[in-house]
């Protein structure tokens, strides 16, 4: 991964312009705009999350849709604001209907996440959703309940840095429909367990 933009405002400047015009799949023929980053670009704590929704693909932040309202709800329960975090995903453009983003898609995209893991160089990474947990690891993986919860480590390829699994929050919204509430619990009890790690990382 070689980055000659050392500063994280210019990286995301820099990003921004390549993401637009990027055809290296076929996303770009349905989005209204690539989806970058949110949060603090100096974080030592970076959260990877599976692709922008409808609402990021209006406003060009990621989790700001109701999954994302969902997401800084619940780490706020534990004393974290997730305006801390440097906030992205694994594509940067919206799926068409929502639908998880194909292999095809993530690969083709991997290239923009790289400068960002490289240009932020967190400490402690995050990942939330199947999508982002099989990128991290740099392997494929069966079923998210395997993972979700655990701390691990990222592949090499990252710097085998500290690696915490989540549920993703949209789990927790499309259950509450039918008046379940596994993922958000589970989501909850997971950061309730790793709250430490995460604060003292920022605070170091």
């Amino acid at each position: 991964m070689e980055n000659p933009i050392l500063n994280p405002q210019e990286m995301q400047k820099n990003l921004l312009c390549k993401c637009w015009s990027c055809k290296a799949c076929s996303l770009y023929k349905e989005r209204k705009q690539p989806v970058i980053s949110r949060g603090n670009p100096l974080s030592k704590i970076l959260l990877l999350g599976e692709g922008p929704g409808l609402t990021e693909d209006e406003n060009g932040i990621p989790f700001t849709g109701k999954a994302g309202q969902l997401m800084d709800d619940l780490f706020q329960q534990v004393g974290i604001n997730t305006n801390d975090l440097y906030v992205c995903n694994c594509i940067k453009c919206h799926p068409p209907g929502n639908r998880t983003p194909t292999q095809q898609e993530v690969s083709a995209c991997r290239q923009y996440l790289e400068v960002q893991i490289e240009t932020i160089d967190p400490q402690l990474f995050i990942a939330v959703g199947k999508p982002a947990t099989q990128v991290l690891l740099g392997t494929p993986i069966q079923a998210m309940k395997d993972w979700a919860g655990k701390l691990t480590y990222t592949n090499n390829l990252f710097g085998a840095k500290p690696l915490l699994i989540f549920y993703h929050p949209a789990a927790a919204l499309h259950e509450q429909k039918f008046g379940k509430t596994f993922y958000r619990d589970s989501i909850i009890a997971h950061l309730k367990q790793h709250a430490s790690l995460i604060i003292k990382t920022l605070s170091s």
